[in-house]
C-alpha cells in the first residue's frame, strides 16, 4: 500500500468515528514528504480539526494501519489558533508541512491558509527539548540491542536540534532533509552535516550494527550540546557508569535548566533490585 491509498483509508476511518464533527483532516510530517519518509518506522501524524469540544479520550489516537502508527491528535479551532499564536511547532508544520486530506468547506480552508505562527520562545523550548527527549529514547533503544530504533531516534534528536539553532539564528525552521543539511553546514559545519547524513542513509537499512548505533550515540553527544546550548553528558561516559552500576532496563535524558540530566532505572549487580540513577 503506498501514502496515498493510506490516507484514503485515515480518511475513511476519522469521517466514520467522528461522524460529522470535523472541520479538517490535515497530515503533517515526513508522511507529506515520500524522500524522506521511512517505512517501517516513520508515523503518520494526523491533525484533527474539530467543530465543538469533544470527550478527553478522543483527543490522542493511536491505530496501526498496514503496519504503518498513524498518531491522531484532535483540536478544537481556537486551540489551533492559540497554538499558532504561541508558535507551537504543530502550527509551522500545518502551514509548511502539511497536506489537507479533507476540508468540511472553502471557509474553512481559507482560514487554515491564513494561519500565520511566529517563531517563539516556546517554538525554540519545544525544539530543544524534543532534541534531548529523542537522545534519551535512543540510548534506551541501546541497552535493548535495537541499532536501528538507536539511529532512528538519533537522527530526530539531531533534526530537532538544527531546527532549534536555525529557528534561533536564521529566524527559519529547515523541514525537508535536504533544508535540514543546508542549515547543518550553514550553522554547524561539515562534522555535524556528515553524521546526520549518516543517520538519514543508515535508517533507511533494514539492519544497523549495535557496534555503528554505540558510534553514533558518541558522535552525536560530542556535538549536540553546541548545537542547542546545553551542557550534554558524552555517551561514552554515561554507558561505562550505568553498565558499571547495574543492568540498565529504562533510560530516560531530561533538561535541568542548562544542564542535561539522565535519568535510569537498573537492576544493581550485587543486590538484584531495582535503583534510580541520575547522571
Amino acid at each position: 500500500m503506498d501514502l496515498k491509498a493510506l490516507f484514503d483509508k485515515i480518511v475513511h476511518y476519522v469521517l466514520k468515528r467522528y461522524e460529522g464533527k470535523v472541520l479538517a483532516i490535515i497530515v503533517f510530517g515526513s508522511a507529506t514528504r515520500p524522500r524522506d519518509f521511512v517505512w517501517g518506522l516513520s508515523d503518520i501524524d494526523v491533525l484533527l480539526v474539530m467543530k465543538d469540544k469533544i470527550d478527553v479520550s478522543e483527543r490522542s489516537i493511536e491505530e496501526s494501519m498496514n503496519s504503518v502508527k498513524v498518531s491522531i491528535v484532535a483540536l478544537e479551532k481556537s486551540e489551533v489558533e492559540e497554538a499558532a499564536v504561541a508558535g507551537s511547532p504543530l502550527a509551522h508544520w500545518i502551514k509548511r508541512d502539511s497536506i489537507v486530506l479533507h476540508c468540511s468547506s472553502e471557509k474553512v480552508l481559507n482560514w487554515l491558509n491564513s494561519l500565520n505562527p511566529r517563531i517563539t520562545s516556546y517554538t525554540l523550548e519545544v525544539f530543544r527539548r524534543s532534541s534531548v527527549v529523542a537522545y534519551g529514547i535512543a540510548a534506551d533503544y541501546f541497552f535493548q540491542g535495537n541499532g536501528r530504533r538507536v539511529v532512528h531516534h538519533l537522527y530526530h534528536s539531531l533534526r530537532h536540534a538544527l531546527r532549534y539553532r536555525s529557528a534561533r539564528e536564521l529566524n527559519n525552521i529547515p523541514v525537508s532533509n535536504e533544508e535540514v543539511y543546508a542549515a547543518a553546514e550553514k550553522l554547524c559545519g561539515r562534522e555535524v552535516l556528515k553524521v546526520f547524513k549518516e543517520l538519514v542513509g543508515l535508517r533507511r537499512g533494514e539492519r544497523v550494527e549495535i557496534g555503528v548505533a554505540d558510534r553514533l550515540l558518541e558522535e552525536v553527544s560530542r556535538v549536540i550540546g553546541g548545537i542547542v546550548e546545553l551542557k550534554f553528558p558524552r555517551w561514552i561516559y554515561v554507558k561505562y557508569l550505568l553498565k558499571n552500576i547495574g543492568d540498565p532496563a529504562i533510560v530516560s535524558y531530561e533538561m535541568e535548566k542548562n544542564v542535561v540530566r539522565v535519568v535510569a532505572f537498573l537492576i544493581a549487580q550485587r543486590k538484584r533490585k531495582y535503583i534510580r540513577v541520575v547522571i
